[in-house]
């Protein structure tokens, strides 16, 4: 099942497929397709890109499925989630540029914007001592909204144990991070 296709995706450097659609009303159809809401887009992909140039504050492993999650900070304010990668290519405290190749998928990338404005939002994410919201990512993903090439200034790096180290998600993270999905199996494409 396709949502739309989009082509140059920011996030894949490619034409691709999104699998699903960022879900924030139990009215949208795609609400009972999918069995809930979802705080991202499903991006059908090998090689995940960086959408904008920022730095690697957190990696973060699902306990779940295995995969890991990589949260990319812009400034202070915004940033972006990759979820279900397969195989990490960069590291906390890596400075990143915009249309970087950061990670491989299986099959799909689960992308999220996140911002510390909550109207409009679906969701709270928190990373280390923020608060994010989880905001539609759709623009993002086709080119049609970019952030700027700034220079890098208020960006804290997420450590562990004084270093750098990915981070074993708990319980509580593992819900707060989830698809909310009812059935978390792959979407059978291969």
């Amino acid at each position: 099942m396709v949502y739309t296709t989009i082509p140059n995706c920011t996030i894949t450097r490619t034409t691709s497929n999104v699998l699903y659609p960022y879900i924030d009303s139990d009215t949208d159809d795609w609400f009972k397709r999918y069995g809930g809401f979802h705080t991202g887009i499903d991006v059908q992909c090998k090689s995940v890109h960086s959408a904008c140039q920022g730095v690697v504050i957190m990696i973060g492993e699902d306990h779940e499925d295995g995969t890991l999650e990589i949260t990319i900070q812009y400034d202070a304010y915004q940033g972006f989630r990759y979820c279900h990668i397969e195989r990490s290519l960069v590291q906390p405290g890596d400075i990143i540029q915009n249309g970087q190749w950061i990670a491989d998928a299986k099959d799909f990338v689960h992308f999220e914007y996140i911002d510390v404005k909550e109207e409009n939002s679906q969701g709270i994410c928190h990373i280390g001592t923020m608060n994010y919201y989880k905001h539609n990512p759709l623009a993002y993903a086709t080119g049609e909204q970019v952030l700027p090439n700034e220079d890098l200034v208020d960006v804290v790096v997420i450590e562990a144990d004084a270093e750098f180290a990915q981070v074993i998600f708990t319980p509580e993270m593992d819900e707060e991070f989830s698809n909310n999905r009812v059935d978390d199996e792959p979407y059978g494409i291969g």
